[in-house]
């Protein structure tokens, strides 16, 4: 799925007939075998976020029946913090895939109810993240959940399924009190990546160079203290 999501990328730019039959045959690949892994995360969550990608980007391209299949996939939200945005972000694009009204807002209001300042999973009112109990993990799960949270408040701005000003505060409140001091420069502590500092990949994964669309997300938010998202940004590139 991640190299069909490649394929994906590049057929959404530049269409190619071959490519785009490739493509099918991958996706109908997927569909016949059932894979599992034996990480129940690939399964639950995963295999949804590529699959999403693929079909959003392809959606006018491929047929009815393989958004259909796709979009079986894909979950309704449960679970907490991180792992219910990933979730209800499945929710949301099965609801675009089949233009179902009530899968997009029950997506969107999971999405917006774990925005909040908690003594649970999730932002935590000193601005750090809680995943997996009380364990700091504002990158990984915390990071994902900084990064999707602002691109879903950026996205929707503006449409009937627009978050309310409490929520942007609290992103501003993660971003701030919590993220931008376990940054320097370019590089984020290692120690806030929890049992994901373990894997091979995180080394290129450690940057915050990948926070510089989200601060011009967040900044377009027009959310307040501005001149501060401004200044981490600079520190950031700088």
């Amino acid at each position: 799925l991640a190299r069909l999501e490649k394929m994906a990328l590049a057929q959404y730019h530049d269409p190619d007939a071959q490519r785009l039959m490739a493509i099918e045959k991958g996706l109908e690949y997927w569909y016949q075998r059932k894979l599992k892994c034996p990480n129940w995360w690939y399964n639950d969550i995963g295999q949804q976020l590529y699959m999403s990608t693929i079909l959003m980007l392809l959606r006018d391209s491929l047929s009815r029946d393989l958004l259909r299949q796709g979009a079986g996939y894909m979950r309704n939200p449960d679970m907490t913090g991180q792992n219910r945005i990933w979730l209800a972000t499945q929710t949301v694009y099965r609801g675009c895939l089949l233009g179902k009204d009530t899968d997009i807002k029950l997506g969107v209001n999971a999405i917006s109810r774990e925005i909040k300042i908690t003594s649970e999973e999730g932002v935590q009112v000193d601005g750090s993240f809680h995943q997996h109990g009380p364990y700091l993990l504002n990158g990984a799960y915390g990071w994902g959940y900084m990064q999707d949270c602002i691109r879903w408040a950026w996205i929707l701005r503006g449409t009937k399924f627009e978050f309310p000003k409490e929520k942007t505060d609290v992103l501003t409140h993660l971003v701030l009190e919590g993220n931008h001091w376990m940054i320097r420069r370019g590089y984020r502590d290692p120690t806030i990546d929890g049992r994901a500092i373990t894997r091979s990949h995180m080394a290129t994964r450690q940057t915050s160079l990948g926070a510089l669309s989200t601060l011009i997300q967040l900044l377009e938010l027009n959310v307040e203290r501005q001149d501060e998202i401004k200044a981490l940004k600079a520190h950031i590139e700088g």
